[in-house]
């Protein structure tokens, strides 16, 4: 939504000292795509990283979870989107593991 308001504005500004007119703003627009991509590939890398310390902590869960997956959709093929209310437990633990690691982040902050 952010970049499609900065195009439009991008497109109909005809200010030379604004920072959307012309190369200006396709540079800005390309920053602000970078910072996005950053955060969200550190919050996916913070997650993972959490969720398999959790999964290596909780031997139970992790062997729960597994045994779910194996006897809801089988070993010949991976889990899709379409599963997840198949598989309750996993989606909790899933639910648990996001809300764990934010609250560790944010426990750490200052």
């Amino acid at each position: 939504m952010v970049q499609k308001l900065q195009l439009t504005h991008m497109q109909e500004t005809t200010d030379e000292a604004s920072s959307f007119y012309k190369s200006e703003g396709y540079e800005q627009l390309v920053h602000t795509l970078i910072d996005l991509f950053v955060a969200g590939s550190e919050t996916v890398s913070s997650t993972l990283a959490y969720a398999l310390l959790f999964m290596v902590r909780e031997q139970e869960a992790q062997d729960r979870a597994r045994r779910e997956i194996h006897d809801t959709i089988g070993s010949d093929k991976q889990p899709t989107l379409d599963d997840r209310q198949r598989l309750p437990f996993t989606e909790a633990t899933a639910m648990e593991i996001q809300r764990m690691a934010n609250v560790r982040k944010s426990a750490f902050r200052k």
